[in-house]
């Protein structure tokens, strides 16, 4: 029992990633956001949102690496004697969803500061 609770645990982690990058539920410190202007903020909310992407496709490409290896290895867990690349696999499928949802972020923040910019120029 302890072996699956284990791998249900990363698994669920990595399930909910990308509906809290989606939410913006990731900790933020906005300690002097009201001193700048809402563009900064944008810039800065673009800026954060494509730092997450970087690290959601290094997180999940080194994901996929350790399952490489389980696999190659066939590593089981100690007591249930469960292949431990099942683990791995089913928080793989997070990691993709938190790539393809932090893309998306990065794009929803950028369309919102080029609507901005449009609004206030009045340039196309």
């Amino acid at each position: 029992m302890y072996d699956l609770t284990e791998m249900g645990m990363a698994a669920a982690v990595f399930a909910f990633l990308p509906w809290c990058q989606y939410k913006q539920g990731h900790a933020t410190v906005e300690l002097a956001s009201a001193l700048f202007p809402r563009t900064f903020d944008m810039f800065l909310s673009l800026l954060f949102n494509s730092a997450m992407t970087v690290v959601a496709v290094v997180g999940t490409w080194r994901l996929y690496l350790g399952m490489q290896d389980k696999l190659t290895y066939g590593e089981t867990t100690l007591i249930a004697q469960i292949p431990v690349w099942y683990g791995f696999a089913a928080s793989l499928v997070g990691g993709c969803g938190f790539i393809i949802v932090s893309a998306f972020c990065v794009l929803r923040y950028a369309r919102a500061m080029m609507r901005r910019n449009t609004l206030e120029t009045g340039h196309v």
